[in-house]
């Protein structure tokens, strides 16, 4: 059996939060580990995925749940090599991906819920309920990219006004929300419309099964494209994934 490690590598935010430059600012440290307690699980990460908005920024908060400087990242999937006392549902050598947000398991998302996310260390404690089983089929690094962006695009298909059988439904550009978007729509039965801006990619969500791809640099008014596709009827629902200045055309379509 192999040693239970101590200390793992992990890229910290420095905890002033007025000298941070983006991704420059990380700085690589050694952090303690500590033996799960009652309850928890120690995962060795194998796999993390990388958000536009970890990249760019991280988040409002300078420091993490131990009051040292914050470590980003909010994705990953690996190995569990230890379980702490009463944990029933997972044993070392299963393999498992985080929640995004650790503390929400159904309802309505709550400010409390949001306050933190995973981090990226190396290897790290989680509660044995933040965590869910990577299916066979999946790689580590496949099954990293699933917690922000395939939550953020069920949310916003199902959580608050669910995606009817038989509806349509507009996606934009092909990221991993709307890429993860589009495939649960279809699953649903939605007819899925989507934008995109190159032949690659407009490859790939044919071979997704989308039933309408639009490239809107060839294509600049998109919306217009929209509207004949659906005979002038519009979509029930947008998956729009940031761009402010598409709000608008969004809601009018």
């Amino acid at each position: 059996m192999s040693t239970i490690p101590t200390t793992a590598q992990a890229w910290r935010f420095p905890v002033d939060q007025s000298t941070w430059n983006g991704h420059k600012s990380l700085e690589l440290r050694e952090v303690k580990i500590t033996s799960p307690k009652q309850g928890e699980v120690l995962v060795k990460l194998h796999a993390a995925a990388l958000n536009y908005s970890k990249g760019l920024y991280p988040g409002p908060y300078s420091t993490g749940p131990d009051g040292q400087g914050l470590i980003p990242s909010c994705d990953g999937a690996g190995e569990v090599i230890s379980v702490g006392e009463g944990v029933t549902e997972w044993k070392r050598g299963d393999r498992v991906h985080s929640l995004f947000f650790e503390t929400w398991f159904d309802g309505p998302i709550q400010d409390e819920h949001t306050r933190f996310t995973v981090g990226g260390g190396t290897t790290g404690v989680f509660d044995a309920k933040t965590l869910l089983p990577i299916p066979p089929h999946l790689s580590y690094e496949e099954a990293a990219t699933i917690p922000c962006a395939a939550l953020t695009a069920w949310q916003s298909f199902f959580e608050k006004r669910p995606l009817a059988k038989g509806s349509t439904v507009l996606v934009l550009g092909s990221g991993g929300v709307s890429v993860f978007g589009a495939q649960l729509a279809k699953a649903a039965g939605a007819r899925v419309i989507a934008t995109t801006s190159s032949k690659e990619k407009e490859a790939k969500y044919k071979a997704l099964g989308v039933d309408e791809i639009i490239n809107y640099r060839e294509t600049p008014e998109w919306s217009n494209k929209v509207m004949e596709l659906t005979g002038g009827q519009g979509v029930e629902q947008v998956l729009e994934v940031g761009e402010s200045q598409l709000h608008g055309t969004c809601i009018t379509y």
